[in-house]
């Protein structure tokens, strides 16, 4: 299992990781859209040792080309389950997407300093009954690991296609963070949560 969270993470990462689509963001399909920043990341992982050596540089590449193409508010409320998040307040609130944000900075710099001939092939996408919503199918091809099958969720928002969870065998980002945030929750609530992911990062 733990693994397959590597690799989950691996892909988090990599698709997110190209520019978006100037312009005309909100017209491409989801499809070609997830395709193409594959194609662009894995080109610049290849093209660029630096990015695989250099943590500082993998960092700043994060902040700048990953990190705004997911919608971590949506992915927090969804990871936090509703009690606590409607009990918190809109600092509260706040703070915790902050610090889930640095959380999953600090998790993709490390993970995408491990590529190593990984590609990704997509195959089709299903729109929910919210239009807004689709699942974009594909696979993470592992050179050790083989292949695996992926689910890719994003939504269009006014900003072009944000991406808010992906799955990789049967494991999904939201589930994952959601079984690891629990039991601050549970004893301490939202405060508690972002305590100790601000122990986590550091920041």
């Amino acid at each position: 299992m733990a693994t397959t969270i590597f690799r989950l993470l691996f892909v988090s990462a990599l698709l997110a990781s190209a520019p978006s689509y100037a312009g005309d963001a909100n017209n491409v399909a989801p499809d070609a859209f997830i395709k193409k920043m594959t194609a662009e990341v894995i080109a610049d992982l290849q093209a660029d040792s630096g990015l695989i050596h250099d943590h500082a540089k993998m960092e700043t590449y994060v902040e700048t080309r990953i990190l705004g193409l997911f919608d971590f508010a949506y992915m927090t409320q969804q990871t936090v389950n509703d009690n606590a998040w409607n009990r918190a307040t809109p600092e509260e609130k706040s703070e915790l997407v902050a610090e889930y944000r640095l959380l999953m900075a600090h998790t993709f710099a490390t993970t995408l300093a491990l590529y190593d001939k990984q590609s990704v092939t997509i195959e089709s996408f299903q729109t929910a009954q919210n239009s807004q919503n689709v699942m974009v199918k594909g696979k993470l091809i592992d050179p050790e690991d083989g292949p695996g099958a992926l689910n890719f969720r994003l939504e269009q928002t006014n900003d072009g296609w944000k991406i808010y969870d992906i799955e990789l065998a049967g494991i999904d980002l939201i589930r994952t963070y959601r079984a690891d945030f629990q039991a601050a929750l549970r004893t301490g609530g939202v405060k508690k949560l972002i305590n100790q992911l601000h122990r986590k990062t550091g920041k």
